[in-house]
């Protein structure tokens, strides 16, 4: 290894680590080449106002991906066995169950929040992995609210195959000013299977303490990635993805606005977001089949110290015919400053071609009572019922409680 104050040359073991904000991401531990350039100059926040990183390697690996759906538990098995050591990457995974739209990605660190037997392929949660998120809201119009993955991405020496594959990628961000920031993602893999490239660029223009706009536009082509899925926690394992799919296109944005960073006089927020991808777009967590598109937002404000107010909406469409918009309004009023009462309406609807049970319109209207005895804990009790429906939908009527 060789390094000066920015560069950074290495030959030997690495780990890539390339991401771009949303479409694009990808982790290989390998062997050989890279090269990482972070400037001296720094914007206002400390970053580096230029970033970059290239690697090329002819690994003698493969890399394998898991996503392993969570089961309320904490041990999982791995698709692969005999491990390469340190060449695991784990997140947890939040998405949208019927648009596959990626809220949040939480990175994991080895020997804090996970441990891994190499040899037999056992990765060990420090804390359990529920299958979903809680609703946030007084009603909703799923159990739970999004699907939470374990996503374990890492390196394995087949047995049965010579490995001859050559791999090149790199990132560079640049800063303009202290606000704008522009980059640019590529990877590129040859194997005996054929050859998959990606590359994508994206923008993000960043103001106030919260406020931020940023949008991203990837093309990917080739057969894509290889990954087994999982649903009890390993125990059954599905390989999917693979197909040797023609060039691609997939683009984002989302936004996040603060009303105090906006000159606005209550407290809250405007967010939004929306994706378009075509059909045969592949990334490391699923496979497109149809062209689909997904836009929505969000808008919060606190009317007043105790009563808050709230709208969401959210439109999903795919050529194949199928169609969701959901439309939800709230209200929360705090009693006192530990015990909130919560109340809100959402209107679904639904077309999923070839299945009627699912297909049609649904309003429901719910109650949400939530105590929260210090930051870190916070207990609900909640119920829900249909007030009216059409087509082929069920009502959805439920009460519970949880904790949070």
């Amino acid at each position: 290894r060789a390094e000066s104050d920015t560069t950074r040359f290495t030959w030997g073991d690495f780990k890539t680590g390339i991401a771009s904000p949303g479409l694009v991401s990808a982790s290989r531990d390998l062997y050989g080449a890279e090269l990482r350039y972070r400037s001296a100059a720094v914007t206002g926040n400390g970053d580096p106002r230029v970033e970059a990183t290239l690697y090329a390697a002819q690994p003698d690996t493969l890399p394998q991906r898991d996503v392993l759906r969570g089961t309320g538990g904490s041990v999982y098995f791995l698709t692969r066995q005999d491990i390469t050591g340190g060449s695991t990457s784990a997140q947890i995974q939040i998405t949208d169950p019927d648009t596959g739209r990626i809220v949040q990605t939480i990175q994991l660190t080895e020997g804090t929040d996970y441990a891994i037997d190499h040899l037999q392929g056992v990765i060990t949660l420090s804390k359990p992995l529920s299958w979903y998120t809680n609703e946030s809201g007084a009603v909703g119009d799923r159990t739970g609210g999004y699907d939470q993955s374990l996503l374990v991405q890492y390196e394995y020496t087949p047995t049965d195959v010579d490995v001859d594959s050559v791999v090149l990628g790199g990132r560079a961000v640049a800063w303009v000013g202290d606000h704008i920031r522009i980059g640019a993602t590529a990877m590129r893999e040859q194997t005996d299977t054929g050859t998959q490239t990606v590359a994508g660029a994206d923008a993000r223009f960043e103001f106030g303490r919260q406020s931020y706009a940023e949008v991203e536009v990837v093309r990917s082509s080739g057969p894509g990635f290889t990954r087994s899925t999982s649903t009890d926690g390993g125990l059954t394992i599905i390989s999917t993805g693979g197909a040797d799919n023609g060039p691609a296109m997939a683009g984002g944005f989302d936004g996040y606005f603060d009303f105090e960073d906006l000159g606005v006089g209550a407290p809250g927020h405007v967010s939004f977001y929306g994706e378009r991808k075509e059909a045969g777009f592949w990334s490391v967590a699923e496979d497109i089949t149809d062209d689909q598109y997904v836009f929505g937002g969000e808008i919060e404000v606190e009317a007043s110290e105790r009563v808050t107010l709230g709208v969401e909406a959210e439109r999903f469409e795919t050529d194949a015919g199928e169609t969701r918009t959901e439309l939800g309004a709230r209200m929360a009023y705090a009693l006192d400053e530990q015990w909130t009462v919560t109340l809100g309406t959402q209107y679904l609807d639904q077309v999923t071609p070839g299945d009627p049970a699912e297909t049609g319109t649904r309003l429901n209207a719910g109650a949400k009572l939530a105590w929260a005895p210090n930051e870190d804990l916070t207990l609900y009790t909640f119920g829900q019922y249909t007030v009216k429906r059409s087509g082929g939908l069920g009502d959805d009527n439920r009460i519970g409680v949880g904790a949070e």
